[in-house]
């Protein structure tokens, strides 16, 4: 209590129990974000700049040549014999939770046409989670796709030190769900309890505008298609807008203006071998950490370190509608510092400057966060500096004197930052390094100048 299918080549080096085999769809990627994936969340045979981009280039050609798709997407409902399982499946809680206020329905969809927003699917947890289904019975497939029954999944829970817990599971889907505040009159104590567990067990699917976009399930949907199926049963979403499909979008998932493009990543292309690239991913591992903050504080600076804190939970109030955006409060704010290959300390910030939610207060909501440009110091090796350069120190020429392309690097600290706003609302961000490269040119005080390129994530805390 806190409380594979194609015979394609395998490109990888061997660390076992540390990679896993993926099918990832390389070519709908920007050759940043690709050269990204492959050089920093892979194992590969080759770190080198012209083989990655030839890899790259190779799936981004056959994504250029692709027909403007018309993803129309089968539906039919599933018989009627399954009732009473379909019964007990839409009585859990999570499905209630997720469905809650939406049009929805059992259904099963054709799997080939189905939109992605997922950049890859890992193949051997597809295969774990199968391998004891029986795929001729309609009822263990209903089970597969609508329960966790044949998820594998474990956690392990640590204590630190005398008061701090943390949890870990393998993979990305361990999360929060939901804190609660409980006191015992008896004993004049208060419980604080974090509940903490899966996302949604049942497969989902959004129709939105005509077109079907698969929201998660991808382990399992891979493993029914692998084994020749052509549907997919699942919960079908009928969308009011696009936000119900719920991407987060880059860096993690494809951005919106692709997955609604003309050539959307459908699910059948991790099929194909001209546009899914099968590469050795590093294994990940996700921790939730509690540990205590216990602070004595002195009179007066103690009236107000709730809100400072942001610890204290207030209802959200009406926003003052005479601004476009509201002013945001810093509650935690810091550097991202990066080590690069060839010594340097690069330190980055980009810092928030306004804030609007169109639907404030209400749990989905879609948020707009101004940001300044990125701030950027240097810390160089003294036998990195140099003679200030006579050349013009402008975007366009710093990137014509590029000496040394895309410089390994070692994040150092990338916080998570967060902010208030005057209405209540909460949101993080988070600044992520993609890449950096060394020039030849030098500023006025004679330290080196490198370019770079960063991508911010930002999220309302509901």
């Amino acid at each position: 209590m806190l409380a594979s299918s194609a015979s394609q080549p395998l490109l990888s080096s061997n660390m076992p129990n540390q990679v896993k085999t993926v099918r990832v769809l390389l070519g709908f990627m920007t050759k940043e974000d690709g050269f990204s994936f492959l050089r920093n969340e892979c194992s590969m045979p080759t770190k080198k700049d012209a083989e990655l981009s030839a890899l790259w280039e190779k799936y981004h050609r056959a994504v250029t040549v692709l027909p403007q798709a018309n993803p129309d997407t089968k539906v039919h409902g599933i018989n009627s014999d399954y009732r009473k399982q379909l019964d007990e499946i839409s009585a859990n809680p999570r499905v209630i939770e997720a469905t809650k206020q939406r049009t929805w329905s059992f259904n099963y969809v054709e799997i080939n046409n189905l939109i992605c927003h997922q950049k890859y699917v890992d193949v051997d947890y597809a295969n774990d989670i199968s391998r004891t289904v029986d795929f001729t019975s309609e009822s263990q497939i209903i089970d597969f796709c609508l329960t966790d029954r044949f998820l594998e999944r474990s956690t392990k829970t640590t204590r630190i030190g005398q008061f701090g817990v943390a949890m870990s599971a393998e993979g990305h889907d361990l999360r929060i769900l939901d804190s609660r505040v409980e006191e015992d009159k008896q004993t004049n104590s208060t419980e604080l309890t974090l509940k903490v567990g899966w996302g949604v067990p049942a497969t989902q699917v959004v129709e939105c505008e005509g077109r079907c976009y698969l929201k998660n399930g991808y382990h399992r949907a891979f493993a029914m298609k692998n084994r020749g199926l052509r549907y997919l049963p699942c919960i079908l979403i009928k969308a009011g807008s696009y936000s119900d499909l719920e991407n987060p979008g880059p860096p993690g998932f494809f951005a919106e203006s692709l997955v609604r493009s003309s050539k959307p990543p459908l699910f059948s292309h991790y099929f194909s071998d001209d546009l899914s690239a099968r590469v050795r991913m590093k294994a990940v591992r996700k921790y939730i950490v509690s540990l205590p903050d216990v602070n004595t504080v002195t009179y007066p600076d103690a009236r107000d370190y709730l809100s400072k804190a942001s610890i204290e939970w207030k209802p959200r109030e009406k926003p003052d509608d005479r601004y476009v955006v509201e002013d945001v409060q810093i509650i935690r704010e810091d550097w991202n510092v990066y080590r690069l290959e060839d010594g340097t300390i690069l330190k980055l910030r980009q810092l928030a400057t306004g804030a609007v939610a169109d639907k404030p207060g209400v749990r989905q909501i879609s948020l707009k966060v101004g940001q300044t440009a990125v701030i950027h110091a240097i810390i160089p090796l003294k036998r990195m500096t140099g003679e200030p350069s006579k050349e013009s120190i402008s975007q366009e020429n710093i990137s014509k004197h590029i000496t040394r392309s895309r410089l390994k690097f070692r994040a150092l600290r990338e916080p998570i930052n967060e902010y208030s706003t005057s209405s209540g609302l909460r949101f993080t961000s988070k600044l992520k390094l993609q890449f950096v490269s060394g020039t030849d040119l030098y500023d006025s005080e004679g330290l080196p100048i490198y370019m770079f390129q960063t991508n911010l994530s930002v999220a309302p805390l509901l």
